[in-house]
């Protein structure tokens, strides 16, 4: 296997929501469902060589693309300490390749990295899965990540049930006097 290879493999190689997984080059491609695929690949944000982020494109066979996303390291795991002070006191986490060598630039994720860089991905492709797909420990997952966050169509039918409040005299008093003048 190659360095992006190995290194895919460490993020997605055991999780149970991409089947068939195949790791090729910078890219990991497996199934999601019947139709609906994701290929997961190492890209650069600019710099020649450095690989600074994971992007996501999930696509139907029959349809084409349904959605891509970018995952920065540096969003996902934050800046990281550097091995010396020539990197100044923290990094951005990317690979890069440097006569031809391929390796982590300054840091090296660890094992709580990885899970937290498959964890995120994971929340994301959570949404292209059927919901049969989706087993109960996956949904009670869901579910217990949602309680912390009230979601939009919540929080708008919550304000639609509320009763308005009333208006102040004062304020209605205010009202009338501009429009007066």
């Amino acid at each position: 296997m190659t360095f992006f290879e190995t290194e895919l493999w460490k993020i997605f190689g055991t999780s149970p929501m991409i089947r068939d997984a195949r790791f090729v080059g910078r890219a990991c491609i497996g199934r999601l469902g019947d139709t609906t695929n994701v290929k997961l690949e190492f890209v650069t944000l600019g710099t020649h060589q450095h690989y600074e982020a994971i992007k996501s494109t999930v696509f139907n066979r029959n349809d084409g693309v349904i959605d891509s996303n970018v995952f920065r390291f540096v969003d996902m795991l934050g800046l990281k300490p550097g091995r010396s002070m020539q990197h100044g006191n923290k990094v951005s986490p990317h690979v890069w390749v440097y006569n031809d060598e391929t390796e982590w630039y300054s840091y090296k994720p660890n094992a709580t990295d990885y899970s937290a860089i498959a964890k995120l991905i994971g929340s994301y492709l959570e949404v292209f899965l059927e919901p049969t797909q989706l087993s109960c420990e996956t949904e009670k997952t869901a579910s217990a990540r949602l309680d912390g966050h009230t979601s939009v169509k919540a929080a708008i039918e919550r304000d639609k049930e509320k009763p308005k409040p009333r208006k102040s005299r004062a304020n209605s008093a205010k009202k009338k006097d501009e429009q007066n003048l």
